[in-house]
């Protein structure tokens, strides 16, 4: 038993795993939802509304974000998640600049130092929020069905036009 514990433990740790998480834009209210994202292991996909015509956007690797072509190609890395941190960065993944930061479920904007915070956005139990710039006063924008790390969080913000 300690075994199938230990080779699954293994195959989640390393993404030998078959997520899928749905991005919908909801109404302020938390209605009317419209598929436009799904994210299946790695990879990134636009969907049409009725969750079909899927077309590869992004490949998330760890903490690093990939833009990739319409097949699933052409890497170019441009986001880096780092405990909490978010990052813009070249295609190399140097000359980092911070551009936000993710504590508890809110999502502040940074300078690119990573200091001056101004809140932008939070998260609970998957339905995403635009505040005011001290956290308050949320209104709905999206939600994500199924699971998600910091980096898929990352750019789902970029998606939805917070970041």
């Amino acid at each position: 038993m300690k075994h199938l514990l230990l080779i699954a433990s293994l195959l989640l740790t390393f993404g030998f795993t078959n997520a899928q998480s749905t991005v919908s834009t909801i109404d302020k209210y938390g209605y009317n939802k419209t598929p436009f994202m799904l994210i299946e292991g790695d990879i990134v996909y636009n969907i049409d509304k009725y969750g079909y015509n899927k077309v590869s956007v992004a490949q998330i690797e760890g903490g690093k974000i990939h833009r990739v072509d319409k097949h699933g190609y052409n890497k170019r890395l441009f986001m880096i998640v780092e405990g909490g941190n978010i990052y813009n960065v070249d295609k190399y993944g140097y000359n980092k600049q911070a551009i936000a930061t993710i504590e508890g479920g809110k999502i502040y904007t940074t300078d690119k130092y990573g200091y001056n915070k101004t809140a932008i956005a939070m998260v609970e139990r998957g339905v995403i929020f635009t505040t005011d710039k001290y956290g308050y006063n949320k209104v709905s924008i999206a939600i994500i069905e199924g699971g998600y790390s910091q980096a898929e969080l990352a750019f789902i913000l970029t998606r939805v036009g917070l970041l």
